[in-house]
């Protein structure tokens, strides 16, 4: 299996989601007390603004309840680590979900369906997963990735080194830092690689590339993790050599429909 599914264990799922139910009951509760406090205030004291002052509870009540549910969808992704086995595409597709409030109630029901679509489908999703790594880091889908060393080693197949471009930021002290909106990326081609080789989902704060990339201080510039060395270079690009030219192999013929994505 290139994915374990023990990775989302139902047990882990049934407490976070009987934690969100019973915030859920307080935040009702506490709104709904809030409502009768202004009512009960109106009919004692008299005012002109009940109506009103109901309208803005009952619409706080509302949006309170719905950011409670995308904060309760975002631990369970989260803590379950499915953020380390979905594809790129599917996690930009839950954070827009997030973002728009288009989720549904969290239930056993809601939540043991998530976990058995990302499961069930769990070496479709590590294909597209590899095939997002290789279409990023071939020149031809990249206008980014024009270098000469990409053009020889990625024109038709991942070769031995390439070049990132704009990968890289300098912050205070000439410390070098893996750019915010790359860092996905780079998340994800560190995962593959583990996962190619039967490691499994790689620890850290955010991965073990990155992590050792964050560390590097001007004057130095290289590095290397299991999988990776590298060089960090002041115009923010990043020239990243495979270590294991088998895994590289693999990606290759599992993005190029060879399937043999998990095979010993």
């Amino acid at each position: 299996m290139f994915f374990d599914t023990a990775i989302a264990p139902r047990e882990t799922a049934n407490g976070l989601i009987e934690a969100y139910q019973i915030n859920t009951q307080r935040l009702t509760e506490g709104y709904d007390l809030l409502i009768q406090v202004d009512t009960d205030k109106a009919k004692l004291f008299g005012g002109s603004g009940l109506a009103t002052h109901y309208s803005i509870f009952q619409s706080d009540k509302e949006k309170a309840l719905r950011n409670l549910r995308v904060s309760g969808w975002q631990a369970l992704v989260n803590k379950l680590g499915l953020y380390k086995v979905m594809s790129l595409k599917r996690t930009r597709t839950f954070e827009e979900n997030c973002k728009e409030g288009k989720l549904p109630e969290i239930s056993t029901e809601s939540v043991h369906a998530f976990l058995d679509d990302v499961m069930d489908n769990a070496h479709e999703i590590a294909i597209e997963s590899v095939r997002e790594v290789y279409d990023w880091l071939r020149p031809g889908a990249n206008r980014y990735n024009t270098h000469k060393t990409n053009t020889k080693n990625a024109r038709w197949k991942l070769g031995k080194k390439v070049i990132l471009t704009s990968i890289l930021d300098i912050h205070y002290g000439g410390r070098f830092w893996v750019n915010d909106n790359r860092t996905d990326r780079m998340r994800q081609l560190d995962r593959i690689m583990h996962l190619l080789d039967g490691a499994g989902v790689p620890d850290g704060y955010q991965s073990p590339l990155i992590d050792a990339i964050n560390t590097i201080t001007l004057p130095e510039q290289v590095g290397e993790t299991t999988y990776f060395s590298f060089r960090c270079f002041q115009n923010g690009n990043l020239h990243l050599t495979f270590k294991r030219l088998d895994l590289v192999e693999r990606l290759n013929a599992t993005a190029g429909g060879g399937n043999i994505l998990g095979d010993g």
